[in-house]
C-alpha cells in the first residue's frame, strides 16, 4: 500500500515566484498615498 502512493512535490522556486509576481501586481493597485507608499517600499525591499 506504501508503493501506490504518490510523492507530493513542493516546487517552492516557482511558488515562490508566483507569489512575487502577486506581491507587486497588488502593490500596483493600492491607491497612492503616503502610508501605502511607504508600505511598498518595505515590500520591495
Amino acid at each position: 500500500m506504501i508503493g501506490t502512493l504518490t510523492p507530493r512535490i513542493f516546487d517552492l522556486e516557482n511558488r515562490t515566484y508566483r507569489f512575487a509576481r502577486f506581491v507587486a501586481g497588488f502593490c500596483k493597485e493600492l491607491p497612492r498615498s503616503i502610508s501605502n507608499i511607504e508600505y511598498v517600499k518595505q515590500l520591495k525591499s
